[in-house]
């Protein structure tokens, strides 16, 4: 082979070298742009993850508080029930007092009756709202019945 057949030979096999190479630079860059696109959708992934388990716990505790919330009611609604039946059992019993007294304790019934109607209505219409709920119980708790007042009607 004269030389100028070797360089022809030689420049060819250079120019397949080079798109040899040249596809494999475009092949490699894709390859890394898809690595980059992996790992991006792999760091949303990780982020999302944990806002998943802090709704879960939020979930779980919400329910936690729910249920706490309806054994509350439960009891301040026996409380209440059982409330109303010893003031009808007193007036029942009563023989006849004088008009204040049996007009007290017929409000204290209804007012009674009027919470228990109040409670029920509340936690029935959302019981999403615990913090609304708790704070009615709250209320309800801490007011005297009004029996507590026939002692001074008596003086």
């Amino acid at each position: 082979m004269e030389r100028s057949e070797i360089r022809m030979i030689a420049i060819d096999n250079q120019h397949v070298y080079d798109e040899q190479e040249q596809t494999l630079q475009r092949q490699n860059i894709e390859l890394h742009d898809r690595i980059k696109r992996f790992e991006r959708q792999l760091e949303v992934l990780k982020q999302d993850q944990p806002k998943d388990h802090d709704k879960e716990l939020i979930k779980r505790a919400l329910a936690k508080q729910a249920s706490k919330d309806a054994i509350e009611y439960q009891k301040l609604l026996k409380q209440k029930n059982q409330e109303i039946e010893q003031l009808n059992i007193q007036l029942e019993q009563l023989p006849k007092f004088n008009i204040f007294e049996l007009a007290l304790r017929q409000a204290n019934i209804e007012k009674l009756y009027l919470e228990r109607r109040l409670l029920v209505s509340t936690t029935s219409s959302s019981p999403s709202s615990s913090s609304s709920t708790s704070s009615l119980l709250l209320k309800l708790r801490t007011n005297a019945p009004v029996s507590h007042q026939v002692s001074y009607l008596k003086k």
